[in-house]
């Protein structure tokens, strides 16, 4: 059916086809999950441009004809990245071809050296690469352009092989020092997101480092060399305050966690306020404990927001807790939702709103966390925001039992007004 479309529109006019036979000079520009781009030259004009081998299955080429609708519809314009046509080979679908006001750049310069200096300028200095970090992007870069005979070519796969021969991608050396700064950058990527989503600290980085067959001592005597860039300061601090490949230590754990913050890392801003919050290895102060909270806040932390938000809560302060729970909510913090649940259920800092309540309790009671879990029997269990259910009440705090033991007593509790409903 698809490819039914690109035919017809072929014949109409309005795609134009070419042969893979017309390019030269393919090199590697991007590999995605589906699909690889390559830089090649148009034999007869000599120009530059991009071509996307897709890989032919169903769900994408029903997603390619979407993009295709939208990209001939639209008129040419030379701040837009024009559509130019495809090429339907045995071995794929389509390649799409683009150029636009980005054509001159890919044509002269690999997509990947146009990566780095787009890096070198994103955010604050702590988002940006440092110079030990582009010496090493650099190194491994390849631009190797040659000619290809594609003739005997019949599948996506030997395709794609063939060009990444041609090009020497697989002759590559891996520079180990460079695969562990790109760990570690990547540690830190998904730390900062996960953590910030109400995650455990010690869960994420153990999983993380096993997931990629490395150990916590390796990491740890890595960040304890490489510790010249405040995402990698607050990292050895945290293996430090959770005893992750090495022995726990407050001590070192403050220390490094005051200096990223001090080099404006937005999660080490976090952790100097919990730190005086809670009296880790420096004398306990609610009043800084806030104002590095609010430092957080203010370059975007919501586990900040939330942390706050707890704790205005708690000394009743409704309105500015229920302030910055529900900031804290719309940016993904699954914590921040088990308080904001209860400010809607009992009508703090906000109209009361048991139905908001009850939703809440459940998105975070399915995210795994216990407190939600066992508010979530609650409502069921008295029907609030929603419809009594005991099987459903004794389930919820089954779950919530399981991981913490506080809550076996409401589990027997409703066990017994099921076995006496019965009865």
């Amino acid at each position: 059916m698809s490819e039914d479309w690109i035919a017809n529109k072929i014949n109409g006019g309005e795609i134009t086809e070419y042969k893979l036979e017309d390019f030269e000079e393919f090199s590697t520009i991007t590999i995605g999950a589906f699909s690889k781009v390559y830089k090649a030259r148009l034999r007869s004009t000599k120009n530059m441009y991009a071509l996307k081998i897709i890989e032919n299955n169903e769900h994408i080429n029903k997603e390619l004809v979407n993009e295709l609708k939208h990209m001939i519809s639209m008129k040419p314009h030379k701040n837009i990245i024009e559509f130019h046509g495809i090429i339907k080979h045995k071995a794929t679908l389509a390649l799409r071809i683009r150029n636009g006001l980005r054509e001159k750049l890919i044509a002269d310069t690999p997509h990947k050296y146009v990566t780095i200096y787009e890096q070198c300028w994103q955010g604050t200095q702590d988002n940006r690469p440092s110079i030990q970090e582009v010496a090493m992007e650099l190194k491994n870069i390849i631009a190797q352009n040659t000619e290809i005979n594609i003739e005997d070519i019949d599948n996506t796969k030997t395709l794609e092989i063939y060009l990444d021969n041609a090009f020497g991608i697989n002759n590559v050396k891996i520079d180990l020092k460079h695969d562990m700064i790109l760990f570690v950058n990547n540690l830190y990527s998904t730390f900062s997101k996960l953590f910030n989503e109400g995650g455990s600290v010690s869960y994420i980085i153990i999983n993380f480092i096993s997931k990629h067959n490395k150990t916590p001592e390796e990491v740890f005597n890595w960040l304890l060399i490489n510790n010249d860039n405040s995402k990698y300061i607050l990292l050895l601090g945290l293996f430090y305050n959770w005893g992750i490949g090495t022995d726990k230590s407050d001590t070192e754990s403050f220390d490094l966690f005051l200096n990223a913050a001090t080099k404006g890392n937005v999660i080490a801003q976090y952790f100097v306020g919990r730190c005086y919050e809670v009296g880790w290895n420096t004398k306990k102060s609610i009043k800084e404990a806030i104002e590095w909270y609010n430092k957080a806040i203010g370059d975007g932390c919501p586990a900040a927001e939330c942390m706050l938000g707890n704790y205005y809560y708690k000394n009743g302060e409704y309105i500015r807790a229920f302030k910055l729970l529900e900031s804290a909510v719309k940016k993904g913090n699954v914590a921040a939702m088990h308080t904001l649940g209860l400010c809607y259920q009992k009508g703090r800092g906000t109209n009361a709103n048991i139905a908001e309540g009850f939703k809440l309790f459940e998105e975070a009671a399915k995210m795994g966390l216990p407190s939600s879990q066992y508010e979530l029997g609650q409502c069921y269990e008295y029907g609030k925001g929603t419809k009594e259910n005991l099987e459903k009440a004794l389930d919820w705090y089954q779950k919530a039992a399981e991981k913490d033991r506080t809550y076996r007593n409401d589990r027997e509790r409703v066990k017994l007004r099921i076995i006496k409903d019965r009865g």
